[in-house]
């Protein structure tokens, strides 16, 4: 975790982010993947993992505790919300 010191000057604690990130978190999730063609997950929940949804339940700060993780035949693991959840 990086400390306030750290931070680029234009972030501030009114930059709304979900509560299961911190600011900083946050916006270098949402950062463009420069040179990159990936697509960019439908929500913030699908690069979650089982550990960390535990952790942010545990800290009343997952907004999505019905997320469930998928493991795909190479070994990576997305978390998924049921269809009527993935819009917020």
């Amino acid at each position: 975790m990086t400390t306030a010191q750290e931070r680029p000057a234009f972030l501030h604690a009114s930059t709304a982010c979900p509560p299961c990130f911190d600011v900083w978190q946050w916006v270098l999730w949402r950062a463009p993947h420069k040179g990159v063609k990936v697509p960019r997950p439908k929500t913030y929940c699908e690069d979650c993992t089982p550990e960390y949804q535990a952790e942010m339940l545990t800290r009343q700060r997952c907004q999505h505790p019905e997320t469930f993780f998928v493991r795909d035949a190479d070994g990576f693991i997305s978390g998924h919300r049921p269809p009527t959840q993935e819009a917020t």
